[in-house]
């Protein structure tokens, strides 16, 4: 790696002549173009040599052309075995890496790592108990005892995405407890959307018996921020307290040490590898708290 890393800057160096040289020709070229046009008042195409002539600096083209020249001469002996370099050192770079590809992001893989829907869905799928990681109420559990429900211990309860009134993520139990999730990747909230969430949460607590205690409203995204788009005076059918703002990185590394807590035969190392790439995943976003 490290030989990888003089191998690039060394190549910059040696471009940096060239670059500038460029440089000097097109800003050159943007003076003649003025110059034909206040001068001339005729076409760049049909004044350029024109232009040139009766530039005060008649030789200035010419010694930035003949510069250019020098510098592609001398660099062109010495940019193959550069290049050279860059490339075995980037091979032996990634021969080291296929032991343990620290770059493998499997959502990038399948081109979702940022679609919010998808994430949602991940989200959904940890909280059901029912779900293929066979891990019962753990991952829900661990939610609700970070939102202050102390010693959470619940099962036979609901799992639902965009409902009701198109909450991203709903987890609840009839006259136990509801756990609304708004999740947000990349995009803002709009205007009244956390307002709107509770207001929906009370109606839904109050239709279904829930205790006031047990209605939690989470605002999720990547860098945990707290929502702007809350009621401004919240309603007596909620509690205060139990809105709640994380980041998703936080969530989810709640999920793994409660996975880690278990036995190891109680737990599948696939399910671990999955559960460790997604928060190293999530971690990458834009913004995001690691």
């Amino acid at each position: 790696m490290v030989e990888a890393r003089r191998a690039s800057d060394v190549f910059l160096r040696r471009l940096g002549p060239i670059v500038g040289v460029w440089v000097e020709v097109i800003i050159w070229g943007m003076d003649v173009r003025r110059f034909a046009c206040k001068k001339q008042h005729v076409e760049l195409s049909s004044s350029f040599m024109t232009a040139i002539q009766a530039s005060e600096e008649p030789r200035l083209f010419q010694t930035v052309i003949e510069a250019f020249a020098v510098a592609g001469e001398e660099d062109s002996k010495t940019w193959p075995a550069i290049i050279t370099q860059f490339k075995e050192a980037f091979k032996e770079a990634r021969t080291e890496r296929a032991a343990y590809t620290p770059y493998l992001n499997i959502l990038e893989v399948f081109g979702i790592k940022l679609r919010e829907l998808r994430h949602s869905q991940v989200v959904e799928w940890f909280l059901n108990e029912d779900a293929a990681h066979e891990q019962g109420a753990l991952f829900l559990n661990s939610l609700a005892t970070h939102l202050g429900w102390a010693e959470a211990n619940t099962a036979n309860y609901h799992v639902q995405r965009e409902k009701p009134e198109r909450v991203d993520i709903a987890a609840f139990k009839r006259g136990d407890f509801a756990i609304f999730v708004e999740n947000k990747v990349r995009h803002d909230e709009r205007l009244k959307q956390m307002e709107d969430l509770i207001n929906a949460l009370i109606a839904f607590g109050n239709a279904l018996k829930i205790p006031i205690s047990k209605r939690f409203a989470v605002f999720l995204t990547d860098d945990g921020r707290k929502p702007w788009s809350v009621p401004p005076v919240m309603p007596k059918d909620f509690n205060n307290d139990n809105l709640q703002w994380m980041d998703r990185v936080t969530l989810f590394n709640l999920f793994l040490s409660a996975l880690q807590k278990k036995e190891e035969t109680e737990r599948s190392p696939i399910l671990l590898a999955f559960l460790t790439n997604y928060i190293e995943t999530i971690s990458t976003h834009p913004g995001a708290l690691s």
